[in-house]
């Protein structure tokens, strides 16, 4: 059994070796219980001012916003505000297109077919800088046509999510920055963190950068007013160590809600996708995992609960290209003592069925059959994908990463390739996206 120095030590080389020296840096916890088993930061908050990460560094973390926007959602409905079952139309009368007609739960569960903003062709060039209010957000994408009929399919979509802090200042009659606060950070005993202004001076504000072929480059920070409810919120790893330890203990919902909140999504179809109301939900060896991954503006995060093994990670970084999730799953493995991968080779024949493109609509894989190998293609390079049993493939590089040929051959054919924290359905039958690009694997 590993003591707690060697793991320690063991932990801070796998962090060290991923943030480096000399640049953008990286924060990390491991919770388990009501104990902080590992909290290591390294590299620079201010590549230009020299200034180290600390535990009180404040980092953008992107998309882990939403698993906090879907509590303030909960908690409203809890107290009698408003049905999940209720309309985006209801709510906001003004808004009108086709997604008017979308639940809140389906705007939690990324089921409504919005379109998500940033997959809009000219979103960033030509959109974005015009973006003045929470109308004009909104009405870049509310008349857009819908990707999916609402609950048929699930694609990822930050305009769901957009919708939602709009609805909540609605319904609580109080700017959602506030609305935030109130329902979830400061009663989670997240003291420093908040959704700024995109004026504000916020104390301890780590810079966000981009490693680009050797070079560390500051990249903008994304406007709030375009992030908002959906990749707005700026916290510390101290805000996010008290953050787990309120979800850990149901300091935020009872533990009904959060049953709730972590049981997967089923479509019309009876198919269940592996998202529930804003939490990502896998098993990693074994473990049931919980949580979300983050990117905005020169930041990367990752934050993910282990609701058996009663415990929790966290990877924080002002490197936009950092590695949160790989770190995150190494991290897990070691601090958790979780076993090793199942690598296990069924030596299955590959189906020739399954040959052909893939898109969720944003980006896309090519599937080709070798063998008795299925290579899967992505922006990333090539996954030489081995039989494991049934319908599931793996990567015997990296055997946590599989492939599920569940749904290829049905009238909508599907695959899913499901990562330690992630996953990413893509539909053959589906025309792709002009601004679709080539999914990461």
């Amino acid at each position: 059994m590993a003591t707690a120095t060697s793991t320690s030590a063991r932990l801070d080389a796998l962090v060290g070796a991923a943030a480096g020296s000399g640049g953008p840096g990286a924060a990390v916890a491991v919770t388990h219980a009501d104990s902080v088993l590992y909290e290591g930061c390294f590299g620079l908050a201010d590549v230009e001012w020299r200034q180290p990460v600390t535990p009180e560094t404040m980092f953008g973390l992107g998309s882990v916003t939403k698993p906090a926007t879907a509590l303030a959602v909960m908690l409203t409905s809890r107290a009698g505000m408003l049905d999940l079952d209720s309309t985006v139309a209801e709510h906001l009368p003004s808004v009108g297109g086709p997604g008017a007609s979308a639940t809140i739960r389906q705007l939690l569960t990324h089921t409504s077919g919005i379109p998500n903003f940033l997959a809009l062709r000219g979103f960033r060039e030509r959109i974005e800088p015009l973006v003045r209010t929470s109308d004009d957000m909104l009405a870049a994408f509310a008349a857009e046509p819908l990707d999916f009929e609402a609950g048929t399919r699930w694609a990822y979509s930050d305009s769901g999510y957009r919708l939602l802090d709009v609805i909540l200042s609605a319904v609580t009659a109080t700017p959602f920055d506030r609305a935030l606060a109130d329902l979830v950070l400061r009663p989670a005993g997240m003291a420093t963190a908040c959704i700024p202004a995109d004026d504000a001076v916020v104390p301890n504000r780590a810079r966000g950068y981009l490693r680009d072929n050797g070079v560390v480059r500051v990249v903008p920070p994304t406007r709030t007013v375009v992030s908002g409810g959906a990749g707005g919120l700026v916290a510390s790893l101290r805000d996010m160590v008290a953050f787990d330890r309120a979800v850990r203990r149901n300091r935020l919902v009872d533990e009904g809600t959060d049953r709730s909140m972590l049981a997967p999504v089923r479509l019309q179809s009876g198919h269940s996708e592996g998202y529930g109301l804003g939490w990502v939900l896998s098993t990693f060896r074994g473990a049931q995992a919980a949580g979300h991954t983050g990117g905005i503006g020169g930041f990367s995060s990752m934050y993910a609960r282990f609701p058996r093994l009663d415990a929790g990670v966290i990877v924080l970084s002002n490197d936009a290209g950092f590695p949160a999730s790989l770190l995150a799953h190494e991290v897990a493995a070691v601090a958790l003592d979780l076993p090793g991968p199942d690598a296990t080779d069924g030596c299955g024949p590959a189906p020739a069925l399954c040959a052909g493109r893939y898109s969720d609509g944003w980006s896309e894989a090519e599937l080709v059959v070798d063998g008795d190998t299925l290579v899967l293609r992505g922006e990333a390079g090539d996954r030489r994908m081995r039989h494991r049993a049934g319908p599931t493939w793996f990567d015997p590089g990296d055997p946590d990463v599989t492939l599920a040929l569940d749904r290829v051959g049905a009238t909508e054919s599907a695959i899913t390739v499901r990562y330690p924290f992630s996953w990413w359905t893509g539909y053959r039958d589906r025309a792709a996206s002009s601004t679709a690009s080539t999914m990461p694997v």
